[in-house]
């Protein structure tokens, strides 16, 4: 009888079969689950911006509801006029005329004043200007009389004149220096001490200060300009405290802060990557925009926060050597002056005088 081996390969197949059904197979292997554990310093930094950007909404919230309406109010500017068409004062008596304002222009320039009010006039809007020399306080007194009758009681003082002679201290010219810390500083003495009382009676005003960037950090070339603008701060400042403690209703105070701007002031500085020149329209439009917040202070560009606050926690010595490193003290090394004073502008800034 032949030996039949396909019978031996069934037999031997059916019976591996049947040992396989003794064996278990492992569940297939499981991904293990990544636990996040960042280190304690990185929870606080997350839960610290978290709680920043809330705190960011409630206050835009409530920006957007309690925003000021300035439609009808009586803004006055001192150096509305400007003989740039880039001028900040130009630009900023446009702007609140095209909101429906009643704008007053103080300027020293009659010329000027007569192309801005023009302009708002040509537009439907209604302008008026005064020449007046804002550093005499009889004058501005006599003025602020005039206006009330011709227009009626000022609701925004916009504190904007301004001046530069760009020198450094041993170069700079006394008289010149004079008449910057008066223009840029003690004019508004005079200014708020003229309109600041009608305010007061109404429980409704507004005072925006024009400072500057210098007035929060030094830098060569500007040692007067920087010394009036740190008045200029500090005058705000000062007057927000009396505002507050004397219990003053329906007043608003607003200081600005800006980086060089393209207004024609500083013709030929350069900025630099980290704070370019700024554009003047941009300037004015986050100055409007800044009162109607009832903001009190408006730095530009904002990263000038970080600046600040760097400057009162580092040592001085290293800010300043950060600062140069940066280009931050080299803008007015290619400053070329005021582009187009008037010569009631020049003749004030050499005989400290503009009669």
């Amino acid at each position: 009888m032949p030996f039949n081996t396909s019978s031996i390969t069934d037999t031997l197949i059916a019976y591996t079969d049947y040992l396989k059904s003794f064996v278990v197979t492992p569940p297939p292997a499981q991904t293990p689950a990544v636990v996040l554990n960042p280190p304690q310093w990185m929870r606080y930094l997350t839960i610290g911006f978290a709680g920043f950007l809330g705190l960011k909404a409630i206050q835009t919230l409530y920006r957007t509801m309690n925003q000021k309406d300035f439609r009808g109010q009586v803004v006055l500017i001192t150096g509305g006029g400007g003989r740039s068409k880039k001028s900040l004062g130009r630009l900023l008596a446009l702007r609140f005329a095209r909101m429906g304002c009643k704008v007053v222009i103080l300027d020293l320039d009659q010329s000027a004043i007569n192309d801005v009010v023009a302009q708002i006039k040509q537009e439907g809007g209604f302008a008026k200007g005064y020449v007046c020399d804002i550093t005499n306080y009889e004058k501005v007194y006599e003025i602020a009389d005039v206006i009330t009758k011709d227009v009626g009681p000022v609701d925004v003082l916009v504190n904007n004149a301004g001046i530069v002679s760009g020198q450094r201290i041993l170069e700079a010219n006394e008289k010149r220096m004079e008449v910057t810390m008066k223009v840029n500083t003690i004019a508004h003495f005079w200014t708020v001490k003229a309109f600041l009382p009608g305010m007061m009676e109404r429980q409704r005003g507004h005072i925006i200060t024009i400072a500057s960037a210098a007035g929060l950090a030094g830098s060569p070339g500007l040692v007067d300009y920087t010394a009036s603008k740190f008045g200029a701060v500090g005058f705000h400042e000062s007057l927000l405290a009396e505002v507050v403690a004397s219990g003053m209703k329906g007043i608003d105070l607003t200081c600005v802060c800006p980086f060089f701007i393209d207004t024609g002031m500083f013709q030929g500085v350069k900025g630099t990557f980290f704070c370019p020149v700024l554009n003047a329209n941009d300037v004015a439009k986050r100055i409007v925009q800044a009162a109607k917040n009832r903001d009190n202070l408006l730095m530009c560009p904002s990263w000038l926060w970080a600046g600040w606050v760097m400057r009162l926690t580092l040592p001085q010595a290293l800010m300043y050597r950060l600062s140069y490193g940066i280009g931050l003290l080299k803008g007015m090394d290619t400053f070329e002056g005021h582009a187009a004073p008037s010569e009631a502008q020049e003749k004030q800034l050499t005989t400290g005088s503009a009669e």
